[in-house]
């Protein structure tokens, strides 16, 4: 029989008396209660520790991944940024070879016009969304350049 189980072996009838035997009856069943008691208060005790643990555990991974995450993306914006920077450091040294080489001026706008355009690729979706679009921009040049052309146009017709 498991210690779980109380058996009660030779209980009296209602109308006996108590023999010399029920008193040390009685002793026993009362310390197997209190054992089985304090073996259920202590199972719970280690249960409720062990959940308080578990959860500890997990709020300490948690907080462990988020901080290996973080970090790891220091690295990689550091990475990309020193990645960076060693092409500008090339495309400088091929525009001072250029330059040096006596090439015309235009081979320095081309790099000039490649790291601008470098540039803007640096520059977060945010700022770009603010900033007006090429197209806007080339609109205007030829607003203004149809402007010009007209007041030219009607100067020269003044003079004649």
């Amino acid at each position: 029989m498991s210690e779980d189980q109380v058996v009660i072996k030779n209980t009296s009838g209602s109308t006996a008396g108590a023999g010399s035997g029920d008193f040390h009856q009685y002793r026993s069943l009362r310390r197997k209660e209190r054992f089985r008691l304090e073996r259920m208060e202590k199972e719970f005790r280690e249960k409720k520790e062990n959940e308080e643990y578990e959860k500890r555990r997990q709020e300490r991974l948690k907080e462990e991944q988020e901080k290996q995450e973080k970090n790891a993306s220091k690295r990689k914006k550091k990475k990309e940024k020193l990645k960076l920077s060693k092409v500008k450091r090339k495309i400088k040294q091929i525009q001072e070879q250029l330059i040096s080489a006596g090439l015309p001026a235009e081979a320095e706008k081309e790099t000039q016009q490649r790291d601008d355009s470098s540039d803007e690729d640096e520059q977060p979706e945010k700022e770009k969304a603010e900033g007006e679009p090429k197209e806007k921009k080339e609109e205007r040049t030829e607003e203004t350049d149809a402007k010009r052309r007209k007041l030219e146009a009607e100067e020269k017709k003044e003079d004649q």
